[in-house]
């Protein structure tokens, strides 16, 4: 695969994983009981942690969705992406079986995994002495 499709890939992904950041955190800040809920996650006591993680999510996501439009960043921001799914994956693997194994989880484990993936596929490319390495 050429140099440019890995591009595209890299700022396909960067877009998908931005829109799922900021949109996840964002849901989280606006209904945190529906969040809640459907993500079957609980907290104890005041849920400032709750929050501070949503918000979080979302200033990523929005870092992520900058990025894939700026292409001097796009290639921080897949080692970004790299980070975070192995970030999400690791405690999903550990503490999936010990919470009842939620297929929520699982699904969310999977797209990380071809997340992760895809960036990596994509970071590995190397334009050639025509194409320019920005």
């Amino acid at each position: 695969m050429d140099f440019q499709k890995k591009t595209k890939i890299l700022k396909f992904t960067l877009i998908f994983q931005g829109l799922y950041y900021s949109l996840t955190g964002l849901w989280a800040i606006v209904n945190l009981e529906s969040f809640m809920r459907i993500t079957e996650h609980e907290y104890h006591g005041e849920p400032f942690e709750m929050y501070s993680i949503a918000a979080m999510a979302f200033v990523i996501g929005l870092f992520l969705l900058w990025s894939a439009f700026k292409e001097e960043l796009r290639r921080p921001a897949g080692f970004l992406v790299i980070g975070l799914a192995l970030a999400i994956m690791i405690p999903e693997l550990i503490y999936l079986p010990k919470i009842g194994n939620p297929i929520l989880f699982w699904l969310d484990f999977i797209e990380e995994g071809a997340i992760g993936l895809l960036v990596a596929f994509s970071l590995l490319s190397k334009p050639t002495k025509s194409q320019d390495i920005r």
